[in-house]
């Protein structure tokens, strides 16, 4: 009699649910399975029921063996958030959906576009690339969506860059040398997922640009005008430095790059003090000829690093194997793939002791 009574109300259970979504007894028959995780003695399969955008769930009850009782099953839905479809433009989506793609789209209402993004509710990226959208209204989006990732392409001395590029190379990529100056660089400051960067050779005088490129391990800056490196100091993840023939003299925005390796400074004719470059406890190589320094200060650095290779006399910068070693081989190709490599990836946690 019990059993007879648990399958009457299974049944009209069953009948009243179906009723409710519309699609018959049972409404999950065209639902798309997601996901199943087993809680104690319930198993709890999360369904979507692509024609209504509902969440069903079916709870199964099992045995503690988890052998499903199939004399106990019950269908039942639960409150979660509400699954709608979106229009934006001019296509349907589910407001779940945790990506776009706007290749190629011209926006004609903007404020229509930000309305229609803020209806999803897991949104984790927005591709945009060559729109009619402006880099600075890019970046608006960006502000007012800080939890999803927007990608676009900015024009940076006169080459197609994406935004979440990995890599970028004015020599390495085949973009090549040119008499690019300060304004064609300014739009790196978009590319905030760059981990390697290369623009040396250049009239580059201001890197206020870079501030935000805090996941750079590669840096190339050689061979410009710059004095100021300030916007360096919060890039604790460059493990890879090329700072020469420059006209740098204060080295302290480089005393909190712990993850320093290799690092070249050769032809800044007033570097002022080296105290900030004397506490690297991964540096392999430092290359710091013509540099005007006394004998004293060559002294002080063959203390502090004596392990590592210590050039204080090449003329060319880049002699006595500074391109020669493995490094530099995998360092292009990090350039030619844009895929970090591991070789370049930071060791030390700034502020926090280095226990081998």
């Amino acid at each position: 009699m019990r059993m007879e009574k648990r399958w009457g109300i299974l049944i009209i259970s069953m009948f009243v649910l179906g009723v409710c979504l519309g699609g018959g007894i049972f409404a999950v028959e065209k639902a798309v399975e997601k996901k199943k995780i087993v809680q104690d003695e319930e198993i709890f399969v999360d369904v979507l029921d692509e024609k209504t955008f509902q969440n069903v769930y079916v709870v199964e009850k099992t045995n503690t063996e988890g052998v499903p009782l199939a004399a106990t099953m019950e269908t039942q839905e639960l409150t979660q958030v509400e699954i709608v479809p979106v229009e934006i433009l001019g296509e349907m989506h589910a407001s779940n959906e945790e990506e776009l793609y706007f290749n190629d789209y011209q926006i004609a209402d903007l404020t229509a576009f930000i309305e229609a993004l803020a209806q999803f509710t897991n949104l984790q990226k927005v591709e945009m690339c060559h729109t009619n959208l402006s880099n600075e209204e890019m970046a608006g989006l960006r502000d007012l969506f800080p939890d999803t990732k927007f990608v676009w392409v900015v024009n940076v001395a006169g080459f197609q860059v994406r935004t979440d590029a990995v890599a970028f190379s004015t020599m390495f990529t085949g973009y090549g040398w040119g008499p690019e100056t300060q304004a064609d660089f300014d739009a790196l400051r978009y590319c905030t997922d760059l981990e390697a960067l290369d623009i040396g050779h250049h009239s580059i005088t201001d890197l206020s640009f870079m501030k935000d490129l805090k996941k750079l391990k590669i840096l190339i800056i050689a061979i410009n005008k710059l004095e100021d490196i300030s916007v360096l100091a919060d890039m604790t993840e460059l493990t890879y430095l090329e700072l020469f023939l420059n006209k740098i003299t204060d080295l302290t925005p480089l005393e909190n790059l712990v993850n320093l390796e290799h690092l070249n400074l050769c032809h800044n004719k007033t570097l002022g003090d080296i105290e900030p470059i004397l506490h690297y406890p991964n540096l392999q190589r430092l290359w710091i000829s013509y540099c005007n320094l006394t004998n004293d200060e060559i002294e002080r650095i063959r203390a502090a690093y004596p392990n590592a290779q210590l050039e204080f006399e090449v003329y060319e910068s880049v002699q006595a194997g500074w391109r020669s070693t493995e490094v530099y081989p995998r360092m292009r190709n990090v350039f030619n793939t844009n895929t970090m490599d591991e070789m370049f990836l930071p060791k030390v946690t700034p502020g926090v002791a280095n226990i081998e």
